[in-house]
């Protein structure tokens, strides 16, 4: 029998794509390689939760709404109403007497009103109930009505005084509107049992650990579920908790705890303390002795964190270390990490300890021996922190649950009772209840029973949970028991993650992968041991959507905080800086931190030592940033490294340290430079101004500023020390990942060689370096060859010599690519020339570094020739989607029977100024491009508008555009309001009580009668075809929405003899995600809506008897079938967009996907498909077109090609369709 050859296996793994590489393990050859792309997870479910939220709200207020009905129908002693249509009526009558209800309430409040009448109000006081959450201590910041008048009242006031209801100025609780329901019913002299029927029904609010449903209506979100086989609906949780949270590693029963529960918290400080080392011993540990004495002080109260000056002092004890023995060693190893990690480490065990201490009539103190006798402390205090975590919103809840029979006995015995509580367990449960620090966040990947059984077993010993893990016979033992459970296959379960807690893009990231995976061990398995499997793993990326909306919110509300600012201390008011000249700029984000530099500074150009204008500052580009310590050789953009300066002053001090380039202007310029250091930059100072926190200081900030502003040599190793801070390689995904591939190959009788499979992930900047020396001058345009390139290196390193390249750090990483390595250990800077000395062990890394690379260099260049890197791509078979776009447009009807699209302009925060601009120019023009309602309508009042908007002194051109040196206007409506409020026509809150509304304030000069303004109605398309749009039948047919997504479209011959398509889009199928995929692409035409797909056909030209030929989904993949030039843009290295064609060969085996499908009016269905290799590279053509070009194929998950359905029903078509034109 013939010894197999082995294999290593390299994973490069990003959120769109996995790169992978097949190496022989003897000659570090590759043997295959290539790149797997999908489709980037849409990071959407808060979204869509909102969106789920919304409309439950909605059938809550109907439910609550058909309640109230009844209950006022009950109550005949009160109403006397017959039946509920009465009712319903009289709330038309009463809403038609009182335009404003507000007036209607306030009466209510002092006076005895129709009871008819007190019913509308009960009726619109249960559509806004108010908020029922606590809370958090930003209030301050929050706009949370906190004063003594009425929620009716603080409203009536606000509508009095600017004509409009509602505003984001007020928020009020529940309890506000009880307090104002509860006057209501004393004025009106209502019974008891009505006040707290109708109270009942106000105040109720679902419990959030029940989710959605009920034993009466089911919700997949929630805990009822319908069982088929009992026929009735069966609760299958206690609680959503039980149902989101993942499970534990240990025991795969159990729910992970949260990492605030007491044994938890136990469990990650006694962690870090076993973990702790130094550079002066690297066998020193923390002796159990000294441990205990650290934890005990914690439980005693004497200090609330371990500090790192407390095991400075042990080490030094230990190792009897002098304050001459440093020379730059660390006496902790990661000082700052320790701090970070040490920092309220128990902050709920203190809590409860405190708690138990204060109200125990036995015992004051705790310590470790209380937890290692009675280990079943831990359990009770985990289970009050289980409750608490559930219910500590709602006493009344905490308090039914801890009485309840299975967390009392454990409470009372061993907490209560113990420690002597009984007699004050009302107050000890209020305590923690209204505590506000005491919190239960975040999840670990423990439960609260494994922690609980490491905790003992680590307060026994120095171990960590590592350690105990794999040597500790017991939990050995259990992990082990665990894992027979699992069927040793071959292949992984791809959808193994599928109940983890990860984010979607991982998750899909990990599946692929697996995928992947699987398909080598089935293709080389039989001929092959896989001697490693080395695995790079990405970082999870934000949704970019949603970070750049938080980014505007952020900049927003930080411009109108520093507005405020800066208004009390310099007065922008009387020098008629307004907040909208700051929101109006182009760039906001570089104007706030501007302002903030600004504040910090005091004003003062720190270089210049002149006053820096604030007007100048905001409306010129006079002023720039300017890096401390140069960015060079900082990359720090944070306030820390940056002043506000004058241009020329930065272009004078070129790459000096801020400090030495006022020491070159001589001793009086550096003298008072230092002066105004001291003065602006003094942490007392800081520490005693709440500003100074809005405008981006606070002590350690001043420090670290100040600590720049006085260096004055270049520090060569400060930039290395600054980027390794910014790179974080671990992830919990990453042991994750690891873990389960370690454990499928482990004991796995499918893989059982003479040598295990080595299996370990790599850190990004290890690979990064060495693709840096290989790739230096690598600029191939194809850009998703590098993921199977970048796996390549990683196998290939692997392979070679991991453990080596496992000591090189980060820091040394960025020096290698900074030097060069020449003789003698001497070394050389690329850019400077600067020559300096290696020692002996930094040069046999360089050494190490230089044969990798040279290595992996010659693999990949010998690969290049002989093995072609292979593509695939996940398919997606989609059958839910969103149905159109969430902008509603107005739907109008002209006399002759066609519709036109009519957009609602804001006049306040239009999307274009320019089109506000064409509709005031001309809003009738000939061409009936478009026609603006109001001046048909309400010609005046539209001419009052157009005046505002062309009066020369509205439309200043205050706005510089930096990158291409023009104006901008600035909105003349906002500019119009600010004239009012400097004219005393209306005041500042008026203005921005009416901006927040996005309405428009109009005083007559005349009467100084004041009108609201909001949006211009304009037709902006004329023929809008009604059969081909989601029209909005719950508002009469008169609004309707655009943008129909098409997941697929089916092919037919139209009565040209060409083949055109019909989109499938909701007007012609369900969508949905519980349909069956498998039948979603049917040909058979009775699985569509037959109304419109007539209509579809008559569109397109194609006959109504005629038959599809086939389907082509989004996703599906295809190639040239004749050679083609294709266009591509890509941009320079400015950033600028080109835009070429170039030449695609058939035979290139270039592949591509589909990646839309749309129809325009008129047209026929047009697909777009984007190249698998080159980003940028696609192509879009009508159906005719676009099946001449090119062909369906099929790929697998390492890129081999086969015949793909679709394209063998086309060739038949067109086999068919040629031998009926040679027969005619």
């Amino acid at each position: 029998m013939n010894q197999k050859k082995s294999i290593a296996i390299g994973f490069d793994l990003g959120i769109a794509s996995v790169g992978w590489a097949i190496i022989n393990s003897e000659t570090n050859e590759i043997l295959n390689w290539g790149s797997r792309i999908f489709k980037e997870r849409e990071e959407g479910a808060a979204k869509r939760r909102s969106f789920r939220t919304a409309r439950r709200t909605i059938r809550r207020r109907q439910y609550k709404s058909e309640k109230l009905l009844k209950l006022i129908l009950r109550s005949k002693n009160i109403f006397d109403f017959k039946n509920i249509d009465e009712i319903k009526n009289s709330f038309l009558k009463s809403s038609s007497q009182n335009s404003n209800i507000l007036d209607l309430k306030i009466k209510a409040l002092n006076e005895k009103i129709d009871p008819k009448d007190l019913a509308w109000i009960l009726h619109d006081y249960l559509e806004n109930r108010g908020y029922f959450y606590e809370l958090d201590d930003n209030r301050e910041k929050l706009k949370y009505y906190n004063g003594d008048k009425f929620p009716t009242q603080v409203l009536n006031d606000f509508f009095k005084k600017n004509n409009f209801f509602k505003s984001s100025k007020y928020n009020f609780s529940n309890q506000q509107w009880t307090v104002e329901i509860k006057k209501l019913f004393e004025v009106q002299n209502i019974d008891e049992e009505f006040q707290k029927s109708f109270l009942r029904l106000f105040n109720y609010i679902r419990d959030f650990a029940k989710g959605p449903g009920s034993l009466h209506s089911a919700s997949e979100y929630g805990i009822w579920k319908f069982d088929k086989e009992q026929n009735k609906i069966v609760q299958q949780y206690d609680n959503i908790w039980d149902k989101t949270i993942g499970k534990c590693i240990i025991f795969p029963n159990e729910l992970r705890a949260s990492l605030n529960f007491v044994s938890y918290e136990f469990f990650n400080l006694l962690n870090e303390l076993s973990n702790l080392r130094s550079d002066f011993d690297p066998e020193w540990r923390l002796k159990k002795e000294d441990r205990d004495k650290l934890i005990n002080g914690l439980l005693s109260g004497e200090y609330k964190n371990i500090t790192d000056s407390k095991i400075v002092k042990i080490i030094e004890k230990d190792l009897e270390i002098d304050k001459d023995d440093f020379k730059g060693r660390e006496i902790i190893k990661k000082r700052d990490d320790i701090k970070k990690k040490l920092k309220d480490k128990t902050k709920n065990t203190n809590i409860l300890i405190k708690e138990i201490t204060n109200h125990s009539e036995k015992y004051k103190n705790f310590k470790v021996e209380n937890f290692v006798d009675r280990p079943e402390h831990l359990e009770a205090l985990d289970s009050i922190c289980f409750v608490l975590q559930k219910y500590k919103e709602k006493k009344d809840r905490f308090i039914e649950e801890i009485n309840k029979t299975k967390v009392s006995d454990k409470i009372n015995v061993f907490v209560l009772d113990y420690f002597g509580i009984i007699n004050k367990k009302d107050e000890f449960i209020n305590n923690l209840l209204n505590n506000k620090v005491l919190t239960f966040k975040k999840t670990g990947s423990y439960s609260a029973k494994a922690t609980r059984m490491f905790v003992e077993k680590m307060l026994i010993t120095q171990e960590n949970s590592e350690y105990l893990k794999y040597n500790d016979k017991e939990i050995n033992d259990i992990i082990k028991q665990n894992a027979k459970a699992k069927p040793l296959t071959k292949y992984l379960n791809s959808f193994i993650f599928k109940d983890e807690i990860l984010p979607p893009s991982v998750k899909q990231t990990f599946e692929q992968a697996i995928a992947v995976l699987n398909k080598i061990i089935k293709k080389y398995s039989k001929d092959y041991e896989i001697s490693g499997i080395f695995i790079e793993i990405p970082r999870e990326k934000n949704d970019e959507e949603a970070k750049k909306k938080q980014a505007n919110k952020t900049v927003k509300s930080g411009l109108d905080e520093i507005y405020e600012v800066m208004n009390k201390k310099y007065g922008l008011e009387f020098l008629n800086i307004s907040k909208e000249d700051l929101y109006n700029k182009p760039k906001p984000d570089r104007l706030l931190k501007k302002l903030k530099l600004y504040c910090q500074q005091d004003g003062v150009d720190l270089y210049k030592l002149d006053k820096i204008k604030i007007k100048d500052l905001i409306n010129s580009s006079k002023y720039h940033f300017e890096h401390i310590i140069p960015k060079a050789y900082l990359p720090d953009n944070s306030l820390s490294n940056l002043i506000l300066t004058e241009r020329d002053q930065n272009l004078k001090k070129s790459n000096l340290c801020a400090a030495a380039y006022m020491k070159s202007k001589g001793d009086g310029h550096y003298k008072a430079y230092v002066q105004q250091i001291e003065k602006l930059f003094n942490p007392k100072r800081v520490a005693n101004d709440e500003a100074s926190k809005i405008f981006g200081l606070d002590t350690k900030k001043v420090l670290k500023k100040k600590k720049l502003l006085y260096q004055e040599k270049i520090d060569p190793h400060q930039k290395e020390e600054f980027l390794s801070r910014q790179l974080n390689d671990t992830r919990y995904s990453t042991k994750l990942f690891l873990e389960v591939v370690k454990e499928h190959f482990r004991d796995n009788p499918n893989f059982s060689y003479d040598q295990a499979t080595k299996i370990f992930t790599l850190n990004g900047h290890q690979t990064a370096f060495i693709r840096e020396k290989i790739l230096e001058d690598h600029k191939d345009r194809a850009d998703n060859k590098h993921h199977a390139i970048d796996a390549a290196i990683i196998a290939i390193m692997a392979n070679k010599n991991r453990h080596a390249l496992s000591s090189l750090t980060i820091q040394e990483g960025l020096r290698q690519s900074k030097y060069e390595q020449i003789e003698d250990g001497t070394i050389i800077n690329k850019q400077t020339g600067e020559i300096l000395k290696n020692s002996d062990y930094d040069s046999k890394k360089f050494e190490l570094v230089k044969n990798i690379s040279s290595l992996v260099d010659e693999k990949i260049k010998n690969a290049d020739d002989k093995v072609k890197i292979k593509f695939s791509r996940k398919m997606t078979n989609y059958t839910n989607a969103r149905l159109f776009k969430d902008t509603l447009y107005g739907l109008r009807q002209n006399d002759n029977g066609t519709y036109d699209k009519v957009e609602k302009i804001n006049l306040i925060n239009p999307k274009s100024l320019k089109n506000l601009k064409d509709y005031f120019a001309d809003p009738n023009p000939n061409s009936g491009k478009y026609l603006v309602l109001m001046y048909q309508s309400h010609k005046s009042e539209f001419e009052k508008l157009r005046t505002i908007f062309n009066r020369p002194e509205f439309n200043k051109k205050e706005n510089k555009n930096k990158d291409k040196n023009e104006k901008t206007n600035k909105n003349p409506f906002q500019a119009y309001m600010q004239w009012l409020v400097s004219e005393k026509y209306i005041d500042e809150e008026e203005k921005e009580n009416a901006i927040g509304a996005n309405k428009l304030i109009y005083v007559d000069p005349v009467t100084n009668k004041k009108t609201l303004f909001k949006d211009l109605k304009v037709v902006t398309e004329k023929n809008i075809n009604k059969d081909l749009v989601f029209v909005n039948k719950k508002q009469g047919e008169k609004s309707f929405q655009t943008g129909k997504k098409q997941l697929f479209a089916l092919v037919y011959e139209n009565k040209e003899g060409q083949l055109s398509s019909v989109p499938i889009n909701f007007l012609l199928k369900k969508f949905g995600s519980k349909v069956d995929d498998r039948n979603f692409y049917s040909l058979d035409e009775s699985k569509y809506n037959q109304e419109n797909l007539k209509k579809y056909k008559d569109n397109l030209g194609i006959e109504h008897h005629s038959k599809p030929i086939i389907a082509i989904k989004i996703s599906a993949i295809v190639k040239l079938k004749v050679d083609k030039k294709i266009s591509f843009v890509s941009k320079d290295n400015n950033g600028d967009r080109i835009s070429e064609s170039i030449p695609i060969r058939a035979d290139d085996d270039h592949y591509f996907y589909i990646s839309g499908i749309s129809k325009e009016k008129g047209e026929d269905t047009k697909f777009t498909v984007k190249s698998f290799e080159l980003k940028g590279l696609e192509y879009s053509g009508y159906t005719n077109s676009f099946l001449n070009y090119f062909q369906f194929v099929s790929l697998d998950e390492l890129g081999n090609e086969y015949e793909s359905n679709e394209q063998r029903k086309l060739e038949e078509y067109f086999l068919n369709r040629n031998k009926k034109v040679d027969n005619k």
